[in-house]
């Protein structure tokens, strides 16, 4: 590999920071796990609003993504939340519990609308004036101008409704199938495909209702006749939990151990995610898709983001770019597989001991330093080899140059700690929080960071060796060059 070709790589990957290529099947993909955001480690499901903000029913609450900044929201008596829907300003929320996140002056507001007893909410659709809850053995109507409910329990239960032909269609537990009006059920087809059979989802797709079963097969209904749809090899026999329409030519679906597979209306598989190449965990759980073409994954053990292809291809096979760095006539590439790197113009190899998700490469008095999911290690005196120095993932690292003082940016907030020797002792949790990046200021003796949409701040280390921290108004990005910083 010449010197030009890895100088021309440089130039683009640094134009496209943070970014992965999508090739052969394997798109842009992000990932997070528990101590990334904050919250419990489930998201059941998942629903983006008119801003692009996305929000997940998280164990722990309703955890919500404002361009790459995580808060989170407890229910009152910090339940659990199942299942989540935008509508317009207007998050409402099921589990044991249900009710509505109202906007108010920048925050979430929770109002209650009640308490459920011995049952959970699965799934929430709107539907004319109402917001339609549907729990283990009742469908409840909330209707938003009244503020009243009115339940109707159903014997055997639905296992899913979705909205369809301008109704509420609906599959029970006992093969019927049919529409919901004002909370009368009127049969449509009795399936026998569908009997004694858990299905886990019922979504449109091209005017047809799709019909997702735990035990990997999916179905068509036209309204009449349901036709089994025939899947790729790789689901034969695997456990499918979720489903979605993507676009007029294909479909998603979400498995229990294979991840996340992307479909044609051919049967072709266009993109398939799974732990094989980078997913944290095979499970998915939920599945929304938002203005861009992103597919937001609500895991079994944390959340992924996968971006719709881009222009640019990557430059080797099944890497997800983050960070590119030159060090000591050596390449190092940070992907989602782990810490790659190409000497002597050869391929790209993945170094051993660095595998896993790696953020950022920093170099720092002559060595470098690998900010990844398992902490903060580095490569020493140019050989393969690790010392783990921080044992919580870090985003990002910056030196208060002339001191022993450095700044981590961990998935438990930004970290103050001193290096003496080898480690890095901790020394106070400045508790800044967000994925995004720090740059030390020559000129101006500070660091700049940046861990929100809003604005970026300025630490500064004063003669005390405390960390001051100073919001700025006036800018919103700053980019490091060779020629200093530029806000």
């Amino acid at each position: 590999m010449s010197f030009f070709f890895k100088s021309l790589c440089c130039f683009f990957l640094l134009l496209f920071s943070r970014s992965v290529f999508s090739i052969n099947n394997l798109p842009k993909l992000e990932c997070y796990d528990k101590n990334a955001y904050q919250a419990g480690r489930q998201n059941w499901d998942i629903d983006i609003d008119k801003d692009g903000i996305v929000y997940f029913a998280n164990s722990d609450g309703l955890l919500y993504n404002i361009f790459g900044e995580w808060k989170l929201k407890k229910m009152p008596k910090k339940e659990l939340i199942r299942s989540v829907l935008v509508n317009n300003d207007t998050i409402y929320c099921g589990g044991t519990e249900i009710g509505y996140f109202a906007k108010k002056s920048g925050d979430l507001i929770f109002h209650k609308i009640e308490a459920l007893k011995e049952d959970q909410v699965w799934e929430i659709i709107s539907f004319e004036n109402s917001i339609v809850f549907l729990a283990e053995n009742q469908v409840i109507y909330y209707d938003k101008l009244k503020k009243t409910t009115i339940k109707h329990k159903f014997k055997p239960r639905f296992w899913s409704i979705t909205k369809w032909r301008g109704e509420i269609w609906g599959v029970r537990k006992n093969g019927q199938i049919g529409s919901l009006e004002k909370g009368v059920f009127k049969k449509k087809a009795f399936l026998k495909e569908l009997l004694a059979v858990e299905i886990r989802k019922i979504f449109v797709h091209n005017d047809q209702l799709f019909v997702v079963t735990l035990a990997g097969k999916l179905y068509s209904f036209d309204g009449k006749k349901i036709k089994q749809i025939v899947l790729p090899q790789v689901l034969k026999g695997k456990a499918l939990f979720s489903g979605m329409s993507y676009d007029d030519s294909s479909f998603c679906l979400a498995t229990i151990s294979e991840g996340f597979i992307r479909i044609n209306n051919k049967g072709e598989v266009l993109n398939l995610v799974n732990s094989k190449n980078g997913l944290l965990d095979n499970t998915v759980l939920s599945m929304a898709k938002d203005q861009l073409g992103n597919m937001w994954l609500g895991l079994d053990y944390g959340i992924a983001k996968i971006e719709s292809p881009g222009p640019i291809n990557q430059i080797f096979k099944g890497a997800a770019t983050y960070d590119i760095i030159n060090f000591k006539g050596k390449t190092y590439i940070a992907t989602n597989k782990g810490l790659y790197c190409s000497s002597d113009n050869s391929d790209f190899q993945l170094i051993e001991g660095f595998g896993g998700q790696i953020w950022s490469l920093r170099v720092v008095d002559d060595e470098l330093y690998v900010c990844g999911i398992r902490g903060l290690s580095k490569i020493v005196k140019n050989k393969v080899e690790t010392r783990s120095i921080y044992q919580i993932g870090v985003y990002d690292l910056a030196h208060f140059e002339g001191t022993d003082y450095y700044l981590l940016l961990a998935y438990n907030g930004l970290i103050l700690a001193k290096k003496v020797g080898e480690e890095f002792n901790f020394i106070k949790n400045l508790e800044l929080w967000g994925y995004r990046k720090l740059s030390y200021d020559r000129a101006n003796k500070c660091i700049w960071g940046e861990f929100g949409n809003e604005n970026i701040y300025q630490l500064v280390l004063n003669s005390n060796f405390e960390v001051e921290v100073k919001k700025n108004t006036t800018f919103l990005k700053f980019f490091n060059t060779e020629n200093g910083i530029f806000l």
